[in-house]
């Protein structure tokens, strides 16, 4: 049984756009003639079916990500990068990491660049505690690579499609800035370890 509406959920900013969706989609005399509970049953239906499709959206792009990741890795897609890395430094190896996952998210979406990633270093470091950080750079790396190029971040994506920024423009004011706040937990990371170390 759904209860009636308060006054502060009246004012609600998301009442007000299920009102503005409704009087389109229902009519404005039609909804005028709901009563109070019935207004609010169809609000909390409106509302569940919005959050759920939003979390329905993520759960399909994650399935779709995590296919691609799987099928590349039983064919061993991923033994071409592991077998180029030769290298038994865990700071090296980070460095490499960190760079590959910067350019590659710059062509791909940050999520599934994410993914391949761990999946990846799942194979490459067998201390957990190292994998955790290894996943930390990981997505940080993935964020700030994503974020230079329009293809690389859904944000971006979206205002290219729209027209309010150019490629070529996205790049030059943006690769600085991305690399900068890639290599800074790196830094300061190292910085630590030093510190820790003496």
């Amino acid at each position: 049984m759904v209860s009636t509406p308060n006054e502060s959920l009246l004012q609600s900013s998301d009442f007000q756009k299920f009102l503005d969706v409704s009087k389109i989609e229902v009519g404005a005399a039609r909804l005028s003639s709901f009563t109070a509970a019935e207004l609010h049953h169809e609000f909390v239906t409106f509302s569940l079916d919005e959050h759920l499709g939003q979390i329905a959206q993520i759960l399909f792009f994650l399935l779709g990500a995590m296919t691609i990741v799987e099928l590349v890795e039983a064919h061993q897609g991923f033994r071409f990068i592991t077998d180029k890395i030769k290298t038994n430094d865990i700071r090296v190896l980070l460095w490499i990491i960190c760079w590959i996952t910067f350019f590659l998210s710059s062509i791909l979406d940050n999520l599934t660049t994410t993914i391949a990633m761990v999946s990846l270093i799942r194979k490459l470091v067998t201390d957990k505690e190292t994998k955790l950080f290894f996943a930390s750079m990981i997505v940080i790396a993935a964020n700030t690579g994503g974020a230079w190029t329009p293809i690389g971040d859904v944000t971006t994506t979206m205002l290219w499609i729209g027209g309010k920024i150019t490629s070529l423009n996205i790049m030059k004011t943006l690769l600085i800035p991305s690399l900068i706040c890639m290599v800074t937990p790196y830094f300061l990371n190292l910085y630590q370890e030093e510190c820790i170390s003496e």
